[in-house]
């Protein structure tokens, strides 16, 4: 119904606000060459770059040291602070994850397969879930950034090398498309109530002035 249907736009919509800022802020750690911030206990090196043969860690002159947060971590970590305030859930994800938690879901590989030159977004409301949640995904193409990390893989610039995924929780949306549904639904019964009344009324009123014309002519 036309309800469900502004509450998918409106949902929808929200999304795409989100994925622009992520590109945004993505843009901004690439141009920058990612941002390094002080190890400690809850900050710990990327091993995965490690892996790569890419030290992520400068040593300073007063003991610290310092480990570079590249786009992907800094997109998990955000994500996880949103998370933590019953936020919007989101995530880099790839057919090549550097980090095996970057694979992609049931819903995000059917999105992957999907993505074309025209399909550029894939969505679902999965109302079932526990809790209720908008899915959203749209693809993320291969920069000159990131073939340094992922040059052993057989993607040139341009090419789709995963996708933003996005999570917003809609439990308290579906409320009020539910409480719409009902005021809308009590309007109607009341209309209709009203209709009937005044439609009764006026055929008794009718009903009497034939019988006193009835009354007059015998």
């Amino acid at each position: 119904n036309n309800a469900s249907r502004l509450s998918l736009q409106r949902v929808r919509e929200q999304a795409i606000t989100y994925l622009d800022l992520i590109n945004h802020t993505k843009r901004w750690n690439f141009d920058y060459g990612g941002v390094y911030v002080e190890k400690s206990d809850e900050v710990k090196s990327n091993i995965y770059l490690e892996k790569l043969g890419i030290n992520p860690d400068i040593p300073c002159a007063d003991n610290r040291v310092l480990t570079i947060r590249n786009h992907a971590i800094m997109t998990t970590e955000i994500s996880r602070r949103s998370e933590l305030t019953g936020g919007v859930r989101f995530r880099l994800v790839s057919y090549w994850p550097l980090d095996p938690a970057n694979t992609p879901d049931t819903f995000e590989q059917k999105g992957l397969r999907l993505f074309s030159k025209e399909k550029q977004e894939y969505y679902e409301m999965l109302k079932d879930s526990a809790p209720p949640v908008f899915r959203y995904i749209s693809p993320l193409y291969a920069e000159k950034s990131c073939l340094g990390c992922h040059r052993e893989l057989p993607i040139a610039k341009g090419d789709i090398l995963g996708a933003v995924s996005i999570s917003i929780p809609v439990e308290e949306l579906l409320k009020e498309t539910r409480h719409t549904r009902l005021i809308i639904l009590l309007s109607a019964i009341s209309l209709i109530g009203f209709l009937t009344a005044i439609t009764y009324f006026m055929t008794l009123r009718l009903a009497k002035d034939l019988k006193n014309a009835q009354a007059r002519l015998q």
